[in-house]
């Protein structure tokens, strides 16, 4: 018990939302999502961690939605890994891991996916204030039996996490993905199928070079105490449609943990069909598709410690529709969040 913190939290939703041109033009959904886990040191150089959550097998997912006539709720395995750390500048975790990549935002990556594979973290300060970072790993997408040629993918992102003054602070980091074996298969049970196919099968090549940014201001003013801009962009080796952005801003408290502490965000991103394989990207905008452009804002209010409310709205429509329409859609998640 000494040697094993536990951490969870728990969120009710209520979920509305409007799309054109669909058999469903509107939907209302009251859900749940519910996660432990515990992290053990085993000694000085190892560690295990595991997580629970909520919700079906879905990737980008964890939520459970009221229905059904009261039935029972499934719960599934959402992280199991072990954490050797040799030196103290470096660590490596093998598993199903929380994701080790740094992203300001959910452009790339929605935020319940928790890959599997093995990553590197390293972290050093060359300078007082001043670190680099890095991030190989190597994830595995799909397992054949009887096929050698599984799918899987390669990250590397090196950065630097920069703390200029008192005030100001800089983070940066790219980030280098080789996919090998993704073309040519189907992905059909948790993709979007937003991404050019011909015979149900992927076609393009995701290799892909991306950016991200954040600047974040301390500002000497109770009412007012923190301000950042951040952004995203990425291309693939993609022949066509092979680019994706986003640009925000958010305003606030750095973070919202305590009763009157507050945080707005804003953010607008643009992703074109094949700029990111569509079993990534954030569920939340569009179902998890690409080929999409919108807005998005949060506000978030502490209730008390640990307790906050909510309110997420997302503002999108196709980027190219074959139907001629818009098919423009409306979503409001309204959250209440227990953690611990």
């Amino acid at each position: 018990v000494q040697n094993t913190a536990f951490k969870g939290d728990f969120r009710l939703r209520y979920q509305h939302e409007e799309r054109e041109d669909t058999g469903n033009p509107e939907r209302d959904r009251f859900r749940f999502r519910w996660r432990v886990g515990a992290d053990s040191k085993i000694n000085d150089q190892w560690k295990a961690g595991f997580r629970l959550a909520s919700g079906s097998s879905d990737p980008r997912s964890t939520n459970q939605t009221f229905e059904d006539q009261f039935e029972s709720k499934s719960v599934q395995i959402d992280q199991a890994y072990a954490t050797y750390k040799p030196f103290a500048f470096a660590s490596v975790t093998g598993g199903k891991i929380p994701n080790p990549l740094w992203e300001p935002k959910d452009l790339i990556w929605d935020t319940d996916i928790t890959p599997e594979g093995v990553a590197i973290k390293g972290e050093y300060e060359v300078f007082p204030k001043f670190k680099v970072f890095w991030t190989p790993a190597a994830f595995i997408l799909d397992e054949f039996s009887g096929d050698s040629n599984d799918p899987w993918m390669l990250v590397l992102q090196p950065g630097i996490d920069w703390s200029i003054t008192d005030m100001l602070a800089l983070k940066v980091a790219g980030s280098h993905y080789s996919y090998y074996n993704v073309t040519g298969n189907p992905f059909n049970e948790y993709s979007a199928n937003t991404n050019t196919r011909v015979g149900g099968n992927l076609v393009e090549d995701y290799d892909a070079l991306a950016l991200f940014g954040e600047l974040g201001v301390n500002l000497p003013m109770p009412a007012l105490p923190y301000l950042a801009v951040f952004g995203e962009w990425i291309e693939s080796d993609a022949d066509d449609n092979e680019t994706a952005m986003l640009a925000g801003f958010k305003f606030g408290h750095k973070k919202v943990s305590e009763f009157g502490q507050w945080q707005v965000v804003y953010n607008y991103r643009d992703i074109e069909r094949d700029a990111i394989p569509d079993f990534l990207p954030d569920s939340d905008f569009r179902g998890g598709s690409t080929n999409g452009k919108g807005h998005e804002v949060e506000v978030v209010f502490g209730l008390s410690k640990h307790v906050t409310i909510g309110l997420d709205y997302y503002n999108s429509e196709l980027n190219d529709n074959a139907g001629g329409a818009d098919q423009k859609e409306d979503l409001v998640q309204v959250d209440m969040i227990l953690s611990w």
